[in-house]
């Protein structure tokens, strides 16, 4: 989802619904962030070793 399309989904949100509830507000915007969280700034995994090299080159150890 790009954020142009977010607004899009919350402006329409906030068209068509009753913004009295809470609960559905919530739990709205939560879907919408989340899904711009996890095309934007996606969690990492790394192993502990990927993690220990990531931070030498990152923090400009004299190998990096």
């Amino acid at each position: 989802m790009t954020f142009d399309e977010a607004i899009a989904k919350v402006g329409t949100y906030l068209k068509n619904n009753d913004l009295s509830n809470s609960d559905n507000n919530d739990r709205f915007f939560y879907i919408i962030l989340n899904d711009l969280r996890q095309e934007y700034a996606p969690t990492v995994e790394m192993k502990p070793y990927q993690f220990e090299v990531f931070k030498k080159y990152r923090y400009g150890g004299k190998e990096g």
